[in-house]
């Protein structure tokens, strides 16, 4: 795709249909598609949710961080990006939870080990959604400018946004714009309080992404 000489080199995803874009994409197309099914990863309280869950056999912390390495990584090889060239790219973190994942894991790992005691406060270990943008700048070396977009359902889609924008005005030369929302009990119940599931449609079960 291109516009006003702007184009995507690469891109890369993680889905529930998928491990890759490539692979997601193989069983969208082929009708491989599971309905939603009951929460299943341990750091979820509320078992009453249906979910799209991506199979692993980890912690959902290290699955989070895997689903994050593998996108990246697909993009870049993609884009047969150097590591000059990687190292010279703004990053745009399009993300409403950051690294919130690690506070849900640590409560309730906190809860399963010590079930004679009282439940612990979640620990604020997570310092805001930049600390994932910081994250992944250090560990593929991207030593561009950062910026970190959150503003909820469309933070990754505003991203894109600016990163065309700054392009457009050449402030920047290359972009690495990364969407990253793991499953929460912070989302699955922020919506559900919202109430915006059809109960007429999911029956009692709440329908969840």
């Amino acid at each position: 795709m291109t516009e006003e000489g702007i184009h995507i080199r690469g891109w890369g995803a993680v889905t529930t249909l998928g491990w890759s874009a490539e692979e997601s994409a193989q069983n969208l197309l082929a009708g491989r598609v599971k309905p939603a099914g009951l929460c299943l990863s341990s750091h979820l309280i509320n078992r009453d949710f249906k979910a799209f869950e991506i199979a692993y056999p980890g912690d959902p912390l290290s699955k989070s961080l895997a689903m994050l390495d593998r996108s990246i990584s697909e993009a870049f090889g993609r884009a047969q990006l150097s590591p000059e060239e990687i190292a010279q790219s703004a990053l745009l973190v399009g993300t409403t939870s950051g690294l919130f994942i690690r506070n849900e894991y640590d409560f309730t790992e906190s809860v399963r080990q010590n079930p004679e005691k009282a439940s612990p406060s979640i620990s604020c270990r997570n310092r805001g959604p930049g600390e994932l943008t910081q994250f992944i700048a250090e560990k593929f070396g991207i030593g561009g400018m950062t910026f970190t977009l959150s503003m909820a359902c469309v933070s990754s889609s505003h991203a894109l946004v600016v990163a065309f924008q700054l392009l457009r005005l050449k402030r920047i030369r290359r972009a690495i714009v990364v969407g990253f929302e793991p499953l929460l009990n912070m989302t699955l119940h922020g919506f559900s309080s919202l109430l915006l599931y059809d109960s007429n449609n999911v029956g009692k079960t709440p329908n969840c992404w």
